[in-house]
């Protein structure tokens, strides 16, 4: 549910430990948002809670996609969290300097027009327009290694508050499973015109 306080977090407090870790990991080719392929899906992943991530590029006006396979097994027992589309207010962005700027502008984002699908194992979910969530306001650290996400300094800190569709997936059975997300950020008003589209291919199981 997405008014459900699971794995000892909301939604909104898993939306921000999603961000704390994508702006903790290099901005390489490799980093989860970047990457295409075989990728390693373990990258800065601890605990019960497992992120997936989206794709960027080619924003504000175009159109980004990404198919990937883990190329180790998902360990049995990690729920999933990702993001179907989400954007990020920060003060290192000039968005805000403090945390009530960040989270007025992340719910201002919040209004824009969000078009989403999901499917997991071919099977739709329904009802996405219930997971529209707006995080607290968070502190983040940068990669200490160059590049950073959309070009912050590194090993530097910052605040920020997110808002998006984010899903959180409780444990997959053991064996091969798809998920195929897709989504937009529909603002004319500002020149936005973007949609991304996503599909991971994993095996939940023990690794070799």
């Amino acid at each position: 549910s997405p008014h459900a306080n699971a794995f000892g977090k909301t939604y909104g407090e898993w939306a921000a430990a999603w961000w704390q870790w994508a702006f903790a990991l290099p901005a390489d080719d490799t980093h989860p948002t970047n990457a295409n392929g075989d990728v390693d899906c373990s990258l800065g992943q601890e605990g019960k809670v497992w992120f997936l991530a989206g794709a960027t590029g080619n924003w504000p006006d175009g159109e980004v996609s990404a198919e990937r396979t883990c190329e180790e097994p998902i360990p049995v027992g990690k729920a999933l969290f990702f993001p179907i589309v989400n954007l990020v207010c920060t003060d290192l962005g000039g968005d805000g300097q403090t945390g009530e700027d960040l989270l007025a502008c992340a719910n201002f984002i919040a209004d824009f027009n969000y078009p989403v699908s999901v499917t997991i194992d071919g099977a739709p979910v329904d009802n996405l327009e219930d997971y529209l969530v707006v995080s607290p306001p968070f502190t983040f650290e940068t990669s200490t290694d160059p590049p950073v996400l959309y070009g912050f300094p590194p090993d530097t800190e910052g605040i920020g508050a997110t808002s998006g569709y984010y899903l959180l997936l409780p444990p997959l059975s053991a064996g091969a499973h798809d998920i195929e997300f897709s989504g937009g950020v529909l603002a004319p008003d500002f020149g936005v015109d973007w949609e991304l589209h996503v599909l991971y291919h994993f095996t939940v199981g023990k690794n070799k």
